[in-house]
């Protein structure tokens, strides 16, 4: 593996949006029917506004199906993964494009997640909790759409192993122990500086002698 590793998410990725756009949009078909069907089963005359309205409504919903399907294809061409030696980055937004860098050193939790749709497509989405986020139930980012979710969880969890090693303690330990060696180096200019005065002030002594 290479040290800055970027990869995409898997084509399949593209089928688990479509698949649940379609859900939702059976979902709001039913209810849009369920809520004029009473009326256009009632043995009164239905208003022409009622008949506009349930048209005006199928036809909305039509159009953001639709359009969900071109959306959601440009949404996955922006989505972009990359795992360096220090940061996991994030890149989406077709409209407005967003990235998200996370220290590895912040991460507090990587949980591998798998819906019914994942587990039909055979992806896996990597949620990645950091030291903010550790007080919410949800995600700083997710890595969706992997197929190799499994190895790419590994090697993430790899990289963090060398930062969790050091520990507060010891980086506190660290600055104390450069502050020390900046301190003496001062000391040892200043003295040396005064030496050269001194050596200056005797040779003044020895002319005037």
């Amino acid at each position: 593996m290479t040290e800055n590793q970027v990869f995409k998410p898997n084509e399949k990725l593209i089928q688990a949006y479509w698949i649940i756009s379609t859900f939702v949009f059976f979902i709001a078909i039913i209810i849009t029917i369920a809520c004029f069907l009473p009326i256009f089963l009632s043995e009164e005359p239905l208003a022409q506004s009622t008949i506009i309205a349930a048209i005006v409504i199928g036809s909305i919903e039509l159009f953001i199906y639709l359009l969900s399907f071109l959306c959601t294809f440009y949404y996955y061409k922006s989505l972009e993964y990359e795992l360096t030696p220090e940061e996991v980055v994030v890149r989406k937004g077709f409209i407005f494009q967003r990235m998200h860098t996370l220290p590895l050193r912040a991460l507090t939790n990587i949980t591998i997640y798998r819906g019914i749709t994942d587990r039909l497509l055979g992806l896996g989405t990597l949620k990645v909790h950091t030291a903010g986020y550790s007080g919410t139930s949800s995600a700083e980012v997710n890595i969706s759409g992997l197929i190799d979710y499994q190895k790419i969880h590994d090697q993430i969890v790899a990289k963090t192993k060398k930062f969790k090693s050091m520990t507060p303690k010891a980086s506190i330990e660290e600055e104390e122990e450069e502050e020390k060696e900046r301190i003496t180096f001062k000391a040892e200019k200043n003295l040396q500086g005064i030496f050269e005065e001194l050596k200056e002030i005797k040779k003044l002594l020895k002319e005037n002698l």
